[in-house]
């Protein structure tokens, strides 16, 4: 997601390229540079995206920084509840 946000529009490029994803790395960044954050910590409209993936079957696998572990799956948890 990472990579894709920066993209122009990670929306328009995940509506285009959708039918072909087979799995998903889930990262975050500021927009302009790859910076690898934890989902939520950056730009990226998880709520839009979570509509536009709702119908995807496939793995998903998070990334957190080290020093941000703990914390990262926490706040993580509860912004999934």
């Amino acid at each position: 997601t990472g990579h894709a946000n920066l993209s122009r529009n990670l929306h328009e490029y995940l509506d285009r390229i959708g039918p072909r994803i087979r799995h998903f790395h889930l990262q975050d960044n500021d927009g302009q540079a790859d910076i690898h954050l934890g989902p939520f910590a950056g730009r990226i409209d998880w709520e839009q995206l979570v509509v536009r993936l709702k119908d995807f079957n496939g793995p998903f696998v998070m990334e957190f920084p080290v020093f941000d572990y703990p914390q990262g799956m926490h706040f993580l948890f509860d912004r999934l509840r």
